[in-house]
Formats: C-alpha cells, structure tokens, sequence
C-alpha cells in the first residue's frame, strides 16, 4: 500500500489502511545499473538480491544511481566503472570523452525506465518499499575523474549543452533544469501506480545543491498532485553541511548526516516526529567508524535508533570488493556485515509485533534511557534496549496491571519468555543473556 506520513505518529509513515510502517534494509551501490570494468562485469543477481532481503526480513532500500558514466564507486578508487543505462540515449554521433557514444539528452532510453519499474515491483511482490534515487551526487565533487562521460558536458551530448556537473545541480541552467524536470516527470509516469515507491532527491550532493534540491521536490509535489498516487519525497544529508537544511527542506522524509547528533557515538536524541527520519549508516555512521566499534558497536546502534523512534538503513557493500572494507569470495558476501543486516532484520520483526502508530520514545521510563513504550489505557506496552549488563529498571507507576515479560536476544533475533510482572511502581529486571538485550513488556489485561 502507498506510504504517508503517519497522522498518528509522523516519526513514521503508515500505509493506506492506516497501518504505521517501521523501515529497516540494506541497500547496495549497485542495485540498479550494470558495471563493467576493464577487469569485467560487475555480477549483480537483483532477484537473488531481493530474496536475499526478505531472507532477512528487510522491506526498504534505496534505488542507487549515479551522475557519470565512467568513474570509481564512491571513494574506492582501486577500480574504475563504465556504468549503465541511463535516462538518455547514447545515439551520438561523435563520442563522448569516456569513449562511448555521445547522448541525446533530448530523448529517453526507454530500456532505463522499462528496468526501474521492473525492478520497483519485483521489490514490492517481497514486501520492499524502494526509494527511488533521481540523481547522484557525490561522485560530482569526490573522486571525478575528467573523462566521465557526463551527459551535459559539452563533448558529451550532441546538443550543445555545456555544463558540467557540479553546475547542473544547481538552477544556473534553465535549459538542464528543464530537461531534468522532464525526467522527473518521465519516472513518475513510470512508477505512479505502484504502492512501493518513496523518491529520493539525491545522494550526499555538495552544498551548491539545496536550493535546486528544494526546487526539484517542488516539482515532484506538484507533478504528484496531477497523479492518482501521492508517494512520500526525500531528500538525504548534504555533503558537510549541517542537517538544518534538511529539516528546513519542505520533503516528507529526511536522511540526515553525521553532524548535529548524528554521530556515532552517541546516539541521536529521541525523534521528535518533525519529519519521517531514515538514519542511514551511508550518512552517519561510515564503515571505519562501524569496524572501530565492532559487532557490539554495531549492534547497539541498530537498537538505540530503534528505541529512539527512526526508522534504520545500512549501507550495505554486498557483493562489490573493497579494499579494508569487504572481501567477497565469488558469490558469496563477507559475513562481516551479518551483524548489521541481521539486527535490521531483528528490530523490524519486532516492530511488526507493535502499534508503531502509538510508540514513542520514553527515556525517562527506563534506566538505560533507551526505550519506546505505548501508554494507552489498556494497550501499554514498552521495549527497552539493555546495551549493559546492569539491571534495568522500568517506571510502570501509572498502570497497575499485569505485563507479560520478554527478552529479545540481540544477537540471535529469538525471544525468550520472562516472568510477569505488575504495574504500579518502578519494577527491576535482570538480563537472561550474558550480553545487551531487549526487554518487552505488553499489557495482559
């Protein structure tokens, strides 16, 4: 069903049948264009890829795209990719100065579109919502290389149009800003009468971009308004800015970046509920900083942003060798990164178990200071993450009646029965497990 945001508790969206939905996945550089080096082709299974989601119970990604044709993944420069398809054909003539064909900017390749709607359903048939990315963003300013291919630099399309990347995403160009709000309009078109769509502007472009961000979302907005369907608009951290531009930013969804309380660690404040918040590791918390902490740092990350009220993504390098980051051995990813895609997986079977519309975070009920809890007559309940051994102790003063007890094992997803317990004052609890856990109390009445 079409995501909004939540009228009850807009920390989240909800769907059509007024269902709150928790967002948690793992997305990939690669989930959408094929690679090819002069070492080869990139392997990408994107079905395998989506089985390999639902295995682990995500239901969110991010639809990666980037500006240039030709040019490293993000800072990893030990490989150069050619990368394809994209919005506009490679007719020339002429070729372009990554080689190639030069692009008519002035016509779609219909073969782009035709696979972004494949691969939207084929998500949604495994109940994964998918953040459609219009545009890249880094690789305009970090690791470009000069023969990149990019589609409005002069030599690179055979329509006189000479700008280069870092001034197309900007509004300096009223002729590249109107052939951009045509292929905004042209996704639309394609992906309108799905459910499972959420667009993103792009990604972790340079500060030059904000205004012409805020532009483009006002052009999805009013476009959408024309449309059976209204999907949610996001736009996510700029490049060493602070996130104030984020929430000042008219979109329905934010992801935001490592400053303002978004490092790690420690962990953010408690959602607000301004805006839908998706804490991506992309932006937040960069692989070093998750290798320095380790499994246990990570673990915890999962599960204070959870019981902090975001919704969860992690940058999930998959199959795409990377130097000191990940080793894949064929087909097979490096089981490093299980910790992150399993505890996702955790935390959003959890949330299927809640009334996300009525939880909110409540530190001051839980001594750890990490907790999300329900205080309806009748349908309380409470989560609280353990990050220490110590005894936890939880303020149940306001409700007398009888709580059933659980533990959530953090580190193997299974739930173990603890005694019940009755409401009325401040109640204590002892860890089942010799490690961080999640303790879950519900109202039996």
């Amino acid at each position: 069903m079409v995501l909004r945001v939540s009228r009850k508790n807009p920390r989240y969206f909800e769907d059509e049948s007024g269902k709150t939905v928790f967002l948690a996945g793992a997305h990939t550089w690669i989930n959408f264009r094929d690679y090819v080096s002069d070492g080869g082709v990139m392997m990408f299974d994107y079905s395998e890829y989506v089985r390999f989601l639902e295995r682990r119970g995500h239901n969110f990604i991010r639809l990666w795209v980037w500006e240039s044709p030709r040019g490293p993944l993000g800072r990893n420069l030990t490989v150069l990719w050619r990368k394809s398809p994209f919005a506009w054909p490679r007719t020339g003539p002429g070729v372009a100065n990554d080689g190639l064909p030069r692009f008519d900017v002035e016509k779609f390749d219909e073969s782009y579109f035709q696979r972004l709607r494949e691969r939207v359903i084929e998500a949604g048939r495994s109940g994964v919502y998918v953040a459609v990315m219009l545009f890249g963003g880094v690789d305009n300013f970090m690791a470009r290389i000069v023969e990149n291919g990019f589609p409005f630099d002069g030599e690179n399309n055979i329509n006189g149009i000479v700008c280069s990347g870092l001034r197309a995403q900007t509004l300096l160009d009223p002729r590249v800003v109107e052939l951009q709000e045509r292929y905004i309009r042209k996704v639309i078109d394609t992906v309108n009468d799905l459910d499972n769509v959420l667009y993103e502007i792009s990604n972790e472009a340079a500060s030059h971009s904000i205004e012409w961000q805020y532009h483009m979302i006002s052009v999805i907005k009013r476009y959408q308004a024309t449309k059976p369907k209204q999907h949610p608009v996001g736009m996510s951290w700029v490049f060493d800015t602070y996130n104030d531009v984020l929430w000042n930013s008219d979109a329905d969804w934010i992801a935001p970046g490592k400053y303002d309380g978004f490092s790690v660690p420690p962990a953010p404040a408690p959602a607000e509920g301004r805006k839908v918040v998706i804490n991506d590791s992309d932006h937040s918390f960069y692989f070093t900083k998750m290798k320095a902490v380790g499994h246990d740092g990570q673990r915890e990350w999962i599960w204070k942003n959870f019981t902090r009220g975001y919704n969860l993504a992690f940058m999930d390098p998959y199959l795409t060798e990377w130097p000191g980051r990940n080793v894949t051995h064929g087909m097979n990813l490096d089981t490093y990164w299980d910790v992150m895609r399993d505890s996702l997986g955790f935390a959003r079977r959890l949330a299927e178990r809640l009334d996300m519309g009525a939880m909110v975070p409540r530190g001051d009920l839980s001594s750890s200071d990490y907790c999300l809890a329900c205080l309806e007559k009748g349908k309380e309940a409470v989560v609280a993450y353990l990050p220490s051994r110590e005894p936890e102790t939880i303020d149940l003063t306001d409700c007398p009646d009888t709580f059933g007890v659980e533990w959530l094992d953090t580190r193997t997803g299974r739930f173990s029965p603890g005694d019940d317990v009755t409401g009325g004052g401040r109640r204590s609890f002892s860890h089942p497990f010799d490690r961080d856990s999640v303790l879950y109390l519900k109202n039996k009445s």
